[in-house]
């Protein structure tokens, strides 16, 4: 997984997370990484999961 310790990450965690209006980076960074990798987004979150079906018609999940 991409760390958020580059300037990239980063700044796409950053406009993630005013997007949608988030107070910290911890889910934007987590997305961020997976948009940044081309890469699946597997999470035990409900909340996240919930939250991210509401802004991204592509994602898929099972509760």
């Amino acid at each position: 997984m991409r760390l958020l310790g580059d300037r990239v990450s980063r700044q796409v965690a950053s406009q993630i997370a005013m997007e949608h209006d988030w107070d910290t980076l911890r889910d934007a960074g987590y997305l961020a990484g997976s948009k940044l990798q081309a890469d699946a987004l597997v999470t035990l979150d409900s909340d996240l999961a919930t939250r991210l079906t509401a802004s991204y018609l592509s994602l898929r999940w099972k509760p």
